[in-house]
């Protein structure tokens, strides 16, 4: 379900369904690398919020799927004015928010020990965890 899909999300930073799950530790690996790669701006060999944040709301259409979760349905349950239909500019500030919850949250997935940045074996581990459950 949506929960689902959201832990996938979290985990490799793509689009549901985008990544099939492999138990190849060495293909999960290099694809972790290679995705800390295409996220770390700065070149430092991590990632923190900022460049998380950028990744997701890339505006080459690549990570557009980092708003997937923002349609119709999701604002018919969210009335953050009470309870009308957001309006053009609310609607912005919600995803605006979401994005940069998001980008915080899946950080915090990842940076296990807790210094603000995920490194590459932080991302490397989380993404053999996710293969072998989605594989099963």
């Amino acid at each position: 379900g949506h929960c689902r899909q959201r832990w996938h999300s979290y985990a490799t930073l793509a689009a549901p369904a985008a990544v099939p799950p492999t138990l190849d530790r060495a293909a999960c690996l290099a694809a972790a690398a290679a995705l800390l790669r295409q996220i770390d701006a700065d070149g430092d060999g991590g990632a923190d919020v900022r460049e998380i944040e950028a990744h997701l709301s890339s505006p080459d259409g690549a990570t557009a799927w980092a708003r997937w979760f923002v349609d119709e349905d999701y604002f018919s349950r969210l009335t953050p004015s009470g309870g009308h239909t957001p309006s053009a500019d609310e609607r912005v500030a919600m995803e605006v928010e979401l994005l940069r919850g998001r980008a915080a949250d899946t950080l915090v997935y990842h940076d296990v020990d807790g210094d603000g940045r995920v490194s590459a074996g932080e991302l490397g581990e989380a993404a053999l965890q996710w293969h072998a459950v989605e594989h099963r």
